[in-house]
Protein backbone atom coordinates (compact mmCIF):
# COMPACT_ATOMS: atom_id res chain seq x y z
CA UNK A 1 0.00 0.00 0.00
CA UNK A 2 0.97 3.54 -0.40
CA UNK A 3 1.45 6.05 2.30
CA UNK A 4 1.65 9.57 2.45
CA UNK A 5 4.71 11.14 4.08
CA UNK A 6 5.71 15.13 4.50
CA UNK A 7 9.49 15.25 3.19
CA UNK A 8 10.62 18.11 5.87
CA UNK A 9 9.47 21.04 3.72
CA UNK A 10 5.29 20.59 4.68
CA UNK A 11 5.35 18.81 0.71
CA UNK A 12 3.64 15.15 0.78
CA UNK A 13 5.79 12.67 -0.75
CA UNK A 14 4.12 9.33 -1.66
CA UNK A 15 6.18 6.43 -0.44
CA UNK A 16 5.50 3.06 -2.54
CA UNK A 17 5.78 0.22 -0.29
CA UNK A 18 5.60 -3.90 -1.37
CA UNK A 19 7.23 -6.92 -0.95
CA UNK A 20 7.12 -10.40 -1.45
CA UNK A 21 9.12 -13.50 -2.99
CA UNK A 22 10.42 -12.73 -6.78
CA UNK A 23 13.22 -15.01 -8.52
CA UNK A 24 16.17 -13.55 -10.28
CA UNK A 25 19.22 -14.60 -10.98
CA UNK A 26 22.46 -13.72 -8.34
CA UNK A 27 23.46 -10.63 -10.55
CA UNK A 28 22.20 -8.45 -13.19
CA UNK A 29 23.41 -8.28 -17.05
CA UNK A 30 24.56 -5.20 -18.61
CA UNK A 31 22.10 -3.71 -21.29
CA UNK A 32 24.19 -4.67 -24.66
CA UNK A 33 24.24 -8.99 -23.10
CA UNK A 34 21.02 -10.67 -24.01
CA UNK A 35 19.58 -13.48 -21.48
CA UNK A 36 18.88 -12.79 -17.68
CA UNK A 37 22.49 -12.70 -16.24
CA UNK A 38 23.46 -15.93 -16.19
CA UNK A 39 23.72 -18.28 -12.88
CA UNK A 40 20.82 -20.31 -11.49
CA UNK A 41 18.21 -18.51 -10.31
CA UNK A 42 17.43 -17.85 -6.78
CA UNK A 43 14.43 -16.41 -4.71
CA UNK A 44 14.58 -13.67 -2.94
CA UNK A 45 12.65 -11.35 -0.66
CA UNK A 46 12.19 -8.43 -2.08
CA UNK A 47 11.25 -4.76 -0.29
CA UNK A 48 9.58 -2.05 -2.38
CA UNK A 49 9.76 0.93 -0.08
CA UNK A 50 11.12 4.80 -0.39
CA UNK A 51 12.01 5.09 -3.94
CA UNK A 52 14.38 1.62 -4.24
CA UNK A 53 14.06 -1.88 -4.64
CA UNK A 54 16.18 -4.40 -2.01
CA UNK A 55 16.67 -8.10 -2.38
CA UNK A 56 17.38 -9.82 0.44
CA UNK A 57 18.53 -13.67 0.27
CA UNK A 58 18.91 -15.84 3.78
CA UNK A 59 15.51 -14.92 4.80
CA UNK A 60 15.01 -17.75 6.78
CA UNK A 61 17.76 -17.62 8.42
CA UNK A 62 19.62 -13.94 9.00
CA UNK A 63 18.41 -11.62 6.01
CA UNK A 64 21.20 -10.41 3.84
CA UNK A 65 20.84 -8.11 1.48
CA UNK A 66 21.83 -9.17 -2.29
CA UNK A 67 23.84 -6.71 -4.80
CA UNK A 68 23.16 -2.70 -3.85
CA UNK A 69 19.33 -1.78 -3.58
CA UNK A 70 17.74 -0.64 -6.87
CA UNK A 71 17.58 3.36 -7.04
CA UNK A 72 13.98 3.29 -8.81
CA UNK A 73 14.59 6.92 -9.58
CA UNK A 74 17.05 6.21 -12.27
CA UNK A 75 14.62 2.96 -13.47
CA UNK A 76 12.36 2.02 -15.82
CA UNK A 77 10.36 -1.17 -15.60
CA UNK A 78 8.84 -2.95 -18.40
CA UNK A 79 7.21 -6.87 -19.55
CA UNK A 80 10.37 -8.73 -19.77
CA UNK A 81 11.50 -9.68 -23.12
CA UNK A 82 14.24 -12.79 -22.52
CA UNK A 83 13.62 -16.24 -24.07
CA UNK A 84 12.89 -18.49 -21.35
CA UNK A 85 11.31 -21.29 -22.57
CA UNK A 86 11.05 -22.59 -18.74
CA UNK A 87 10.30 -19.24 -16.81
CA UNK A 88 6.76 -17.19 -17.22
CA UNK A 89 5.67 -13.83 -15.65
CA UNK A 90 8.76 -11.73 -16.21
CA UNK A 91 9.94 -8.51 -15.98
CA UNK A 92 12.78 -6.07 -16.32
CA UNK A 93 14.03 -3.80 -14.44
CA UNK A 94 16.54 -0.94 -16.20
CA UNK A 95 19.39 1.36 -14.64
CA UNK A 96 21.40 3.08 -16.30
CA UNK A 97 24.11 0.31 -15.82
CA UNK A 98 22.58 -2.63 -15.30
CA UNK A 99 19.19 -4.92 -16.09
CA UNK A 100 17.64 -7.25 -13.43
CA UNK A 101 15.11 -9.77 -14.75
CA UNK A 102 12.50 -10.79 -12.22
CA UNK A 103 10.01 -13.97 -12.08
CA UNK A 104 6.73 -13.11 -9.99
CA UNK A 105 4.86 -16.56 -8.53
CA UNK A 106 2.00 -15.49 -11.22
CA UNK A 107 0.97 -12.92 -13.76
CA UNK A 108 -1.32 -11.21 -11.52
CA UNK A 109 1.87 -10.83 -8.91
CA UNK A 110 4.11 -9.47 -11.98
CA UNK A 111 1.56 -6.70 -12.89
CA UNK A 112 1.35 -5.88 -9.49
CA UNK A 113 4.98 -5.24 -9.38
CA UNK A 114 5.17 -3.75 -12.42
CA UNK A 115 2.73 -0.96 -11.11
CA UNK A 116 4.00 -0.34 -7.76
CA UNK A 117 7.31 0.57 -8.93
CA UNK A 118 5.70 2.57 -12.20
CA UNK A 119 4.02 4.69 -9.76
Amino acid sequence: ADTTVGDGFGVPVVTRRREGFLWATKEGAPHSLPGDGGGGWHKFWCVLSNGRLTEYSHFKTKPTVNNTAIDLRYAAVRRSSSQHSDRRFLFDVLTPTERRVYQAISQNEAEAWITSITK
